[in-house]
């Protein structure tokens, strides 16, 4: 009996194969399969693509980084393209010289002009000879304003 079951089994699977049917392990059937799962994983895969450029879209269009401090005023001072040099005495610009005040005035006027203000002591003895590198490296450094105070 069992031979009989197995030839009719065998026959039916003939029938099958004649009428167009392929087998569950038909290789043809196996990569149609895996190709179906292939297409549902990208299309999967391109919608989560989508809905991730949408929602950063959104954010970057709503500013979603409003959180952040403002960035704050830089420090640093823009000048002119004008310098005023100080010759001063030995002394320098210490508290009560003569060269401390012009060089109060000369700030106070470098915040109205935007003028770049600096000074430079004469070193060692005080004359026109000891002066005269310093003024003359005041003038390489294009200063167009030399003030002198002793």
């Amino acid at each position: 009996m069992s031979s009989t079951k197995t030839r009719q089994g065998q026959a039916a699977a003939r029938a099958k194969a004649r009428l167009g049917e392929p087998s569950p392990h038909d290789p043809r059937r196996l990569f149609v399969r895996a190709l179906r799962s292939l297409r549902r994983r990208l299309t999967y895969a391109a919608i989560a693509c989508a809905v991730a450029a949408t929602v950063a879209g959104v954010i970057a269009m709503t500013g979603g980084n409003d959180h952040r401090p403002p960035i704050p005023d830089t420090r640093a001072r823009s000048y002119t393209e004008t310098d005023a040099c100080l010759l001063t005495g030995e002394s320098g610009i210490t508290a009560g010289t003569s060269g401390a005040v012009v060089r109060q005035g000369m700030r106070d006027a470098s915040a109205e002009t935007h003028a770049r203000v600096s000074y430079t002591p004469v070193t060692g003895e005080q004359t026109v000879g000891s002066a005269t590198p310093s003024l003359n490296g005041m003038l390489q450094r294009s200063c167009e304003v030399v003030p002198a105070s002793a």
